[in-house]
């Protein structure tokens, strides 16, 4: 008996350890596997980005910028070990296109005497090198992180010698370039700095003359008109091939016909209405989608990304000025229109809703233009005395569109902005990078559809489960 035992305890113990073996066996030959699959994928392999917008890959028009670059350039991206993996990888890219371009990710904590070298103070600077010239990203605002549009910039900087000055009027209200709250504008002054542009102020009160070195003037909803005198000043600038960025929102009056009757628009006195579901936001219908209208350089790379107004105005061509040609850059749907009651913007935001009168303009309605005059500009090497000159400038029926609130939550609106500034001052290489941007996509609800899911997240999803634990019950009894 004893003997049949220790025999059965033998085989149970040989069939284990047989079985057993085979398990181990099965597992390391697994773990070889995916160890070496994720090495072939880590190392050997690019990534593939399959995100809708390619948002994990770098743009057409950065590479293009890459195929001009023909001598070395190294990149300095001084990050703490912890938050160096993103910076590395958009670094490859970048070597990935040109293997002129070189990179260091280096932790300044662990390589001080690196640090005090370039002057780095705060960890998330990035330095690029060129053989001539040095230029410095600055950290980013806390929670967000050097992007593309950054690195590409900054490629461009070291690539020219060009720098290009725009300024902001003051003086009458409008939107401060160091306004940080809500509704000002310092996040495009960063934008700005950051595409190389140089950026001040200009009061016309205290003027003669708008500064040489002025590429264009921008001026965002003035809340009071300008004078005379200042409007002669600006009309004077124009004339003399002077580019021109002008920004209202309805209701405004910012005393500016002359400029208006140069380009031969006109801007409506009234507020776009938009009647298409998703032709609108949360904001409302005096909040309207617009979306690229005529051909143009500067929403080509803007398409299926959500341009989004808070209160816009048309724009009207009246006239074609000389020798004028203007391009029709967004506009609304053709289920909106022109609203010419003012007032009733207060009411809709009370939940009222106008009614479209027969002399009111349907949609499409046009809300940003870009205008291009040929222009004679004073020209001593010229035998005539002047030379001609195309002259270009934008303007829009909104200023709201561009302000800290909005670009933050419509990439898109920052966008169509800077290019239009490129644009204007003939930066085309600049204008060209735009980093893929996440696409918007809200979930617009009707009445009825909102009324559905409260039914049936309040009453009938807990009223059929109760049903079904009752019956459960009285079956179990």
């Amino acid at each position: 008996m004893q003997g049949k035992r220790t025999n059965l305890l033998k085989v149970a113990l040989l069939k284990l350890f047989k079985h057993g073996f085979s398990s181990i066996i099965i597992l390391i030959a697994l773990f070889g596997v995916l160890i070496s699959v994720n090495y072939v994928f880590a190392v050997k392999t690019s990534f593939i980005d399959i995100t809708k917008n390619k948002i994990h890959s770098i743009t057409d028009e950065s590479k293009n910028l890459l195929d001009e670059i023909d001598y070395k350039i190294n990149i300095r991206a001084f990050y703490l070990s912890k938050n160096q993996h993103l910076i590395s990888m958009l670094l490859k890219l970048y070597r990935k296109e040109n293997s002129n371009i070189s990179f260091e990710v280096i932790d300044p904590l662990k390589y001080p005497d690196i640090a005090k070298k370039y002057d780095i103070e705060l960890p998330r600077t990035i330095i690029v090198e060129g053989p001539a010239k040095i230029t410095r990203l600055d950290p980013p605002p806390r929670g967000e992180h050097n992007s593309e549009l950054e690195i590409s910039t900054a490629l461009y900087r070291i690539i020219t010698d060009q720098e290009k000055k725009v300024y902001f009027t003051e003086g009458h209200g409008e939107r401060g370039i160091l306004d940080n709250s809500p509704d000002g504008l310092i996040i495009l002054q960063k934008r700005l700095k950051e595409q190389n542009y140089l950026i001040d102020t200009i009061n016309l009160q205290s003027i003669q003359n708008i500064p040489p070195d002025c590429s264009v003037l921008i001026i965002t909803d003035p809340k009071s008109p300008f004078t005379d005198d200042e409007a002669k000043i600006i009309g004077k600038y124009m004339q003399f091939g002077g580019s021109i960025l002008l920004l209202v929102s309805p209701g405004l009056k910012p005393n500016l016909d002359n400029v208006m009757d140069m380009h031969g628009l006109k801007f409506g006195d009234d507020f776009v209405y938009e009647t298409a579901s998703d032709r609108t936001t949360q904001r409302g219908p005096t909040s309207p989608i617009c979306t690229p209208m005529d051909q143009s350089e500067i929403t080509s790379n803007l398409t299926n990304q959500n341009i989004v107004f808070p209160g816009v105005r048309s724009i009207n061509p009246v006239t074609q000025a000389g020798e004028m040609v203007y391009t029709r850059l967004l506009s609304s749907s053709e289920n909106s229109w022109a609203e010419t009651d003012i007032e009733s913007a207060m009411e809709i935001s009370r939940g009222k809703r106008p009614s479209r009168d027969e002399n009111e303009t349907k949609g499409p309605i046009i809300v940003a233009v870009a205008t291009e005059i040929e222009t004679m500009i004073p020209d001593t090497t010229s035998a005539r005395g002047a030379s001609k000159q195309i002259v270009r400038s934008g303007f829009f029926g909104s200023g709201g569109f561009i302000t800290n609130t909005l670009v933050s939550q419509f990439p898109a609106n920052i966008n169509v902005f800077l290019n239009t500034i490129n644009w204007v001052t003939r930066n085309e290489k600049v204008l060209r990078i735009t980093p893929h941007a996440a696409l918007f996509t809200p979930v617009e609800l009707t009445r009825s559809e909102r009324r559905m899911i409260s039914w049936l997240s309040l009453f009938i999803f807990p009223i059929t489960i109760l049903m079904v634990g009752l019956i459960i019950w009285f079956r179990k009894r």
